[in-house]
Order: C-alpha cells, then structure tokens, then sequence
C-alpha cells in the first residue's frame, strides 16, 4: 500500500487472470465518502513496486524484467521500469539490476536497487524517465539498502541500510552522507511524520524515531517493539504513518 495523494492511497497486488497470475493496482480515495479505481496491469508486465506519477503514467519495478526487450544480451541489466497509462505499459530504455524500492522526487526515480538476489551489494539509481537517463548517488555500493524515504523540507533522503543497521541521511543536492544513525539490526520499511522518520526493524520487532528536523544532528525519540508470540507475529516488514 502506498500513499497516493492527500485523499487516496494505492494498493498494489496480484490477481489470478485466465493467463495465470497477473498484476493489478487499487486507488482508493476517501473524499466525502469511498471510492475506488481498478486496473490490471498488461499480463506481459510484472509490478512489485509503485514508485510514482509523472506525465500521467503510473510507474513500476519489474525485477524480472522486460519480456519483448529487443537487446538479447543476457550479459546486460534488463529493462526493469515501466509506465503504465491505463491500458498499456512501456518499458524505459534504462537498464537497471534488481529494483526495490523507490520514490518520485522533482519527476525522477530515486531506487534502492540489488546486484542480484542474495547480493548485498545495493545503491540508488535516478531515473529521469524524460531524458531516460540513468545515474547512481553513491560512487561505490553500499551493504544492502532497503527502503527509501524523503524530507522535502531539509532536502534529504533517508536509507535503511540492513548490512550495516544504519539509516543514512544523505542531501539531495550534493549526494553526499550528512549522518549514519545506529539502528536495531535489519532495518527495513521507513515512513515519514513531519520532521520524524520511523524506522522498522525485522530483527527485534520494533519501530524506532528519530527527529530528522537538523539530517546531521538527528534526535532519537525511542522507540515501540511489537509484542506478540512469534507464531503469531513473524517480523516487522512494512509500516505506514497516518497524519
């Protein structure tokens, strides 16, 4: 589930179709009372994850890449964004290793993404799919980024590093690290509440806070574990913040 705007959010999930399992998402807007829009996304494209709108189209990873991609070098990334309309996808040009997952800032993607599964080794791809050019933030790779959060107003993006239990604060505009706060080990999902970022950890089943009003001084706020037997609550893995 991803927050879609102030009123909607988007539910992202996988239907059995007549040509076996396929994609489809949900917008659900609540604004003087419920209502929801369905779309299956086209059988030939697979959509794990939501990373935003631009120019009208809805776009999505597919780790698996694209099934018509005209370059047949298996030595190559495959083509693992596209944009759907509404009625068809199309696949960016952009070549990219294993996409998780990602947000729209300023009409670009910014995407954790794997070298391949059971790598640690990860960075963040920018995509500008106007241009359908492809840049990294870090020079070098990182041990194994998960998810990725933004704060518009300090212009920073926030990383939950699993191999290391860090959350980087890093600037937009320079691309550089300004903090690396300690985590509980394996943090994974982030959600944002004003100037905080809440942070999920799966090893011990708890949400932690940090105030990121200064990214280079950040304020730890505690945080809340999850108290349930293990048979009934396996691990932490997603959280969202209601404002």
């Amino acid at each position: 589930m991803y927050s879609y705007n102030a009123t909607s959010v988007l539910v992202l999930g996988v239907k059995p179709s007549d040509n076996g399992n396929q994609t489809a998402y949900t917008i659900i807007t609540n604004s003087g009372g419920f209502r929801t829009r369905s779309f299956d996304v086209p059988i030939d494209a697979w959509a794990t994850r939501w990373f935003g709108t631009v120019a009208g189209r809805e776009y999505f990873a597919d780790p698996g890449g694209n099934v018509n991609d005209p370059n047949e070098d298996f030595n190559l990334p495959a083509q693992t964004v596209f944009g759907f309309n509404g009625s068809s996808s199309r696949y960016l040009s952009v070549r990219m290793r294993m996409p998780m997952n990602g947000i729209t800032i300023n009409n670009s993607f910014y995407v954790v993404q794997s070298q391949g599964i059971g790598s640690t080794q990860s960075n963040v791809g920018i995509i500008n799919p106007a241009t359908q050019q492809l840049e990294y933030v870090f020079p070098g790779y990182r041990n194994m980024l998960h998810d990725i959060a933004y704060l518009p107003q300090s212009q920073t993006i926030f990383l939950s590093e699993r191999g290391n239990a860090k959350l980087l604060a890093v600037n937009l505009a320079t691309r550089t690290i300004v903090s690396e706060t300690d985590t509980d080990a394996s943090p994974r999902t982030l959600a944002t509440a004003g100037n905080c970022i809440a942070v999920s950890a799966e090893s011990t089943k708890a949400i932690h806070v940090f105030d990121m009003a200064n990214p280079a001084n950040p304020k730890d706020y505690g945080k809340v574990t999850v108290d349930l037997p293990e048979t009934e609550f396996m691990r932490l893995s997603k959280i969202v913040v209601d404002q």
